[in-house]
């Protein structure tokens, strides 16, 4: 029995060793280094660009490609009331929190023939109902 608690410390010890041996190289990630990717810079709208208030819910949001599907209301002397896929361009935080259901409001810009979303800000929850499986509503 003594044998085997001497081989278990040994070994425990030298494990310990191993860890200290691996933990030397690793390499320091600096502070100022980002958690992800930076975004791709993105040129900031002319001073031609137009701005529109935009009222709708959420319907989808892609994250991966910064952006939300809005079923908006009517954009006066721009737009009908009709559900349409925007872009984003606001803080990367906005996004990963926006979720379908989500009642917003935003500025749309429409510049150089291209239309993006900004300032987007949440004003409540609309319920969305629940996907029916096969049979289950029969």
């Amino acid at each position: 029995m003594k044998r085997l608690t001497r081989i278990v410390s040994l070994c425990a010890a030298g494990g310990g060793l191993v860890l200290c041996a691996c933990r030397a190289r690793e390499r320091t990630i600096p502070a100022d280094t980002p958690a992800r990717p930076a975004l791709t810079p993105v040129t900031a709208p002319s001073s031609a660009a137009k701005r529109y208030p935009v009222k709708g819910v959420i319907t989808a949001v892609d994250p991966a490609r910064s952006r939300i599907t809005v079923a908006h209301e009517r954009i006066p002397d721009f737009m009908e009331a009709m559900t349409t896929p925007f872009a984003v361009r606001d803080d990367p935080r906005v996004i990963a929190l926006l979720r379908p259901g989500d009642r917003v409001e935003a500025t749309l810009v429409v510049d150089r023939g291209g239309l993006f979303l900004e300032q987007v800000l949440t004003k409540g929850f609309v319920p969305t109902p629940a996907r029916s499986e096969k049979g289950r509503n029969e």
